[in-house]
């Protein structure tokens, strides 16, 4: 359905492939050792969702889902510094 709006409104095949990729994968735990440098802003892009998703729920339970997350934030910003130094040494 969202695809389907997305063409009627004119957004580029692009950013329709993202678009649909977050929505279907917004409540996936994001695997951060199997991301390759091409995947990191998307799982940015997943990850704010995932911050948003989890405020939208019970209060109760919301401080666990946020530690999880600053985790996951954590190893993506290792992860984006190792591979910058990464490109400056070639």
């Amino acid at each position: 359905m969202s695809k389907e709006i997305l063409e009627r409104l004119g957004i580029s095949d692009d950013k329709i492939r993202e678009m649909c990729y977050l929505i279907a994968n917004h409540d996936n735990v994001i695997d951060v050792q199997k991301l390759k440098s091409s995947d990191i802003e998307l799982a940015k892009k997943q990850l704010y969702i995932q911050y948003c998703d989890a405020y939208a729920h019970n209060p109760k339970y919301v401080d666990k889902r946020i530690k999880k997350l600053d985790e996951i934030k954590e190893q993506i910003k290792q992860l984006s510094k190792t591979i910058e130094n990464q490109e400056q040494e070639k």
